[in-house]
């Protein structure tokens, strides 16, 4: 199974044209998973947004007849789009089913506003899921940072700090 990873370097602050910013987050909304890996939509840019259009000619008529997973599928390129802009320091400003006129349109996308990533968002991509603690754990109390405890672990355990 391919796993998306976003370039290590991303977008630079300086950089990001519309064009620059388009490419990068349409590469992450076609690794979205899709029924039977169909990629139902369709993807458009303007100056400040990026639009998700079902494209019913790649639904799946006997499997699919009223094209609920094509929708579901629209909606996994669509998280995937939200959360490239957010990668991107962007807070996305999403309208779904914007216009009843056009009923293929699924969602639009704005960029929204810029805001600069911080520095509690590092130590995201360098957890392990072991659960030994990093780097980013020394600053969270001891009781977090065992979250392979046998009572983390059991449904309904309870922890206590």
């Amino acid at each position: 199974m391919d796993i998306f990873q976003a370039p290590t370097g991303g977008l630079s602050a300086e950089a990001g044209s519309p064009e620059e910013i388009a490419r990068f987050v349409v590469g992450a909304a076609v690794h979205a998973p899709s029924v039977h890996n169909t990629q139902p939509w369709r993807l458009s840019h303007g100056e400040q947004e990026i639009s998700v259009h079902a494209d019913s000619e790649r639904r799946l008529r006997v499997a699919d007849p009223h094209g609920r997973e094509m929708m579901i599928s629209c909606g996994a390129a669509l998280f995937n789009i939200r959360v490239a802009l957010r990668y991107l320091g962007f807070v996305p400003r999403v309208r779904v089913l914007p216009d009843p006129d056009l009923p293929s349109l699924v969602a639009r996308g704005g960029l929204g506003s810029r805001r600069p990533r911080s520095s509690t968002n590092s130590g995201c991509s360098r957890r392990s899921r072991g659960g030994a603690p990093t780097a980013a754990d020394s600053t969270l109390p001891r009781c977090h940072q065992s979250c392979s405890s046998p009572c983390a672990r059991r449904p309904g355990g309870k922890r206590r700090c």
